[in-house]
């Protein structure tokens, strides 16, 4: 047992310990007693770490970190609330003019360039006719619009492609003829729309749009004394429009 012990607390020793300690144990013989060895144990160190380039302790390798998330990956969709007023030419079998005011809610992711929107609008268009023989027909077509929306956007730049409909009255007031009167038939069409923004400043920017609609309605007005036709609208009405809108995000 004494010699047993005293090869393992060589075995572990440093490298600069005497060499006649490994020739003893070549030559098998016992040079230590029984309290040379019971010390000996306890002094014994363990391996020192291994050594790098240069005599320094090689670095201990870390646990990889994760790239954090970027602000724009944490950061959750912006809603954008967008409320103008623009100026509206319409052509529906005859010119109109008028003006259209709107209020918009988009969501948009921050690190996308694409968003959902829904828009509502009331606008209202007047135009007028005169028919054969005398007197004069004055029109008026109001109605209120609904669209859902896809946009992009850019720095400066939003553009949106959407569904229309709209539903509203096309009235109409005969006046300079014998019996005068008014009649009103309803406005139901469907169709597309476009638009454009361009930012000025924080939050003012200039918008311009574009619908075409179908009327699923199409009456003609007549005056009487003579009987006499007026006005039909198109199959196809289009429209355009301009005016200035403000943002706001939360």
């Amino acid at each position: 047992m004494t010699s047993v012990a005293v090869f393992i607390t060589l075995a572990l020793a440093p490298t600069d310990e005497p060499a006649d300690a490994d020739a003893a144990i070549d030559d098998g013989a016992s040079t230590a007693s029984d309290d040379e060895a019971s010390t000996a144990a306890p002094g014994a160190r363990a391996l020192p770490p291994p050594r790098g380039e240069g005599g320094r302790a090689a670095p201990r390798a870390s646990a990889p970190r994760g790239r954090p998330p970027s602000p724009a990956a944490r950061a959750p969709a912006s809603y954008v609330w967008t409320g103008g007023a623009s100026l509206a030419a319409a052509e529906l079998g005859a010119l109109a003019t008028g003006a259209r005011v709107s209020a918009e809610l988009a969501r948009v992711a921050p690190s996308a360039r694409a968003g959902l929107a829904l828009r509502l609008s009331y606008g209202w268009a007047d135009f007028s006719v005169v028919p054969p023989l005398a007197g004069e027909a004055r029109f008026r077509l109001s109605d209120a619009q609904v669209e859902p929306c896809l946009l992009a956007r850019s720095q400066r730049l939003y553009v949106s492609a959407c569904a229309a409909g709209q539903l509203g009255a096309l009235s109409a007031t005969a006046t300079g003829v014998p019996v005068s009167g008014r009649a009103t038939m309803p406005w139901i069409a469907a169709g597309t729309s476009a638009r454009l923004r361009v930012h000025l400043t924080h939050g003012l920017s200039l918008e311009a749009g574009i619908a075409a609609l179908v009327p699923f309605i199409r009456r003609t007005f007549a005056l009487a004394d003579p009987v006499r036709p007026v006005f039909r609208p198109a199959p196809l009405l289009l429209e355009g429009s301009l005016g200035l809108a403000m943002s706001a995000s939360f």
